[in-house]
């Protein structure tokens, strides 16, 4: 039921597709081409192929140039750091070139590129005035105690891992510092993809660190569970709902129901002195329907438009429940925890078949290392516990694919 097109033009890679007919449809594209070749100023390889197989193409949206940033703080934090240097470049990768807004009408700030962000420094009544992230709603929401406090927010950014990174290691010593995108030109996901982020999306990224002593700390790979709970938790908080349908998928991604996926997460840790100091990237579609639904997708349909989500809200509120969580952790402990991360998963009593074992398991829940731990059902007494070190986890089909070491 299948037909196969062959396409081979002079100059250009060979493509193939795949057509089915009959009642379940699909498409495919093969090439092999390079990622130069696909990428090319003017290759038209990737919107032909796409175009083929049904994807409606747009040739008048451009890729968006890079921004410059806005940093935005208290009139405290600016005056005491004492890490905070203007005119200089400082930083790792992009270098950052903070100049403050009363100066910069005098002295322009250079143009942004891939190794050099320009920013502006605020005040956080400044920042209402001068830059389109929503200062008042965010801070009116933010409840922490120091995360989130001060605010990078970069309207097109390469990705905010990066800046984060940069950011922090130019005022070491200051810790939470929060990155903001609108968009991101070359955004990181799990196992190296990246991937351009369209407006309307929450792209965030902060760095939270822990004395080497605590219990986070000593169990690292716990940190992405208390984000996604973080996430999942103030989302519903927010909604009103107490149904509110977004959930955990295991290890690191956010679902509506069980049908789309609308979002996930990225966490690294690294020891900096005694400390651990952790850098989670977040990203989860608010007000962008397309391409595949959006928070505000998921209010019923009768709720008025105060009702919606903002991204600034969706940030701070997300910050907060972090703050909360991790306390709960370190005084309540692991066990605690879970009560509240098990309440948002997909994954309770959930049949599923280890690929390489072919052996059919039950989800018990998380082991004492955040691992996933299964139960056999032939043998009960084997337990098997799948690390999220790129194991595939199919929710569709029940299958968790191990990784091949």
């Amino acid at each position: 039921q299948y037909s196969v097109v062959l396409s081979k033009k002079q100059d250009s890679p060979l493509l193939l597709y795949m057509e089915s007919g009959g009642s379940h449809s699909a498409s495919a594209v093969f090439s092999d081409a390079t990622t130069d070749e696909l990428l090319a100023p003017g290759s038209r390889i990737v919107a032909d192929a796409l175009a083929r197989i049904g994807v409606k193409i747009d040739d008048s949206v451009k890729t968006p140039s890079l921004s410059i940033g806005y940093f935005i703080s208290d009139e405290k934090f600016l005056n005491e750091c004492k890490s905070l240097r203007y005119g200089v470049e400082i930083g790792d990768a992009p270098k950052l070139f903070m100049r403050r807004r009363d100066l910069v009408a005098e002295n322009p700030l250079p143009t942004p590129s891939p190794g050099l962000l320009p920013i502006q420094v605020l005040t956080r009544d400044e920042a209402n005035s001068t830059c389109s992230f929503g200062t008042k709603k965010y801070y009116e929401r933010l409840t922490t105690l120091n995360l989130g406090k001060n605010v990078l927010f970069v309207p097109v950014t390469t990705t905010t891992i990066d800046v984060c990174s940069s950011l922090s290691d130019a005022l070491p010593g200051y810790d939470g510092m929060c990155v903001v995108a609108r968009q991101q030109l070359r955004g990181q996901g799990r196992g190296g993809n990246e991937f351009i982020s369209p407006v309307g999306v929450a792209m965030f990224n902060f760095s939270y660190s822990l004395p080497s002593s605590t219990a986070l700390a000593k169990c690292p790979s716990f940190i992405q569970h208390v984000a996604c709970v973080s996430m999942a938790a103030g989302m519903h908080e927010l909604s009103g709902m107490e149904d509110f349908p977004l959930r955990v998928k295991w290890p690191n991604d956010f679902y509506f129901n069980r049908s789309h996926k609308i979002g996930g997460l990225l966490v690294s840790a690294k020891s900096r002195d005694d400390a651990v100091e952790f850098s989670v990237g977040i990203g989860i579609n608010v007000s962008n329907s397309l391409p595949t639904t959006c928070l505000n997708d998921m209010l019923p349909d009768n709720s008025p438009e105060s009702a919606n989500f903002s991204v600034e809200e969706v940030i701070a509120m997300t910050l907060n429940k972090f703050e909360q969580f991790v306390n709960i952790y370190e005084n309540k402990g692991q066990a605690a925890f879970l009560e509240h991360y098990y309440k948002y998963w997909l994954h309770s009593r959930e049949e599923v078949t280890l690929g390489d074992e072919n052996e059919k398991t039950v989800i018990r829940g998380l082991d004492k290392y955040g691992f996933l731990e299964c139960r056999s059902r032939k043998t009960p007494s084997k337990l098997y516990s799948v690390a999220d070190d790129g194991n595939t986890f199919d929710m569709m089909k029940g299958l968790i694919r191990m990784k091949i070491k």
